[in-house]
């Protein structure tokens, strides 16, 4: 590979590694050649020399009522990001059961992961206290009430306060249908005073949506209705 590249194989070495700085010149040198040689770095080499695995470890609840509209852009979003730092992921589902612990211990253990990326997280989460004990890097995303990661909740803070809106969150205990019943109730008081409700998901869009239809409620006119999903919008007007 040095000699097709035409560099030392020190040089090489530097290249792969990224403990030297090497002119973009010379990397991308060093790039053709393992092209057309079709090199592929042995991860568990590169593991063992660095003592880092370059994956990350990506926990997310994935169940029946698991709603990928939502889900979905977060973990493209997180791959696009981490393949643009060098990084793979792992994904495990993981609800805080004691084998699910027993796998995150292990690929924290193993060295098989550098850090780890929490979706869903609730309060008292247990992945969180054994994580910790791991000692490796931790991003938590889920719950409002923590110092954590939410680019939804940030976006719609920001864009509240300029806008000088009001903003009331309403907690869902999970993602089944029955969880948004509770709303109904609001109905009558939110009627024709300028409320809009805002989800995140489709499928949540259309069920609140029919619940209004349901009590007599008109989206749009009585109480707004906002929803989004990937890359689309859909207002209720």
């Amino acid at each position: 590979m040095a000699a097709l590249a035409g560099v030392a194989q020190s040089t090489v070495s530097y290249v792969m590694s990224g403990n030297r700085p090497i002119s973009q010149k010379t990397r991308d040198k060093v790039e053709k050649a393992m092209r057309e040689l079709g090199y592929v770095p042995d991860v568990h080499a590169r593991a063992m020399i660095s003592n880092r695995s370059h994956i990350i470890g990506l926990l997310t609840e994935a169940t029946e009522t698991t709603q990928g509209a939502e889900l979905f852009p977060i973990l493209r979003a997180i791959r696009a990001t981490a393949k643009e730092h060098g990084y793979d992921l792992i994904l495990m589902s993981s609800t805080g059961t004691t084998e699910d612990l027993a796998d995150m211990r292990r690929l924290g253990k193993g060295n098989l992961v550098d850090a780890f990326i929490m979706l869903d997280i609730r309060h008292h989460d247990g992945r969180l206290k054994s994580a910790m004990k791991l000692g490796l890097p931790i991003v938590p995303y889920g719950d409002h009430k923590f110092p954590f990661i939410n680019i939804f909740d940030r976006e719609s803070v920001i864009c509240a306060e300029r806008h000088g809106i009001q903003l009331e969150r309403f907690e869902a205990k999970d993602t089944r249908w029955q969880s948004f019943e509770p709303l109904t109730g609001k109905f009558p008081e939110w009627k024709g005073n300028g409320v809009c409700i805002y989800t995140r998901s489709p499928r949540t869009l259309a069920w609140i949506e029919q619940m209004m239809l349901l009590t007599g409620v008109t989206p749009g006119k009585d109480i707004g209705l906002i929803g989004e999903g990937g890359r689309s919008r859909h207002r209720a007007d």
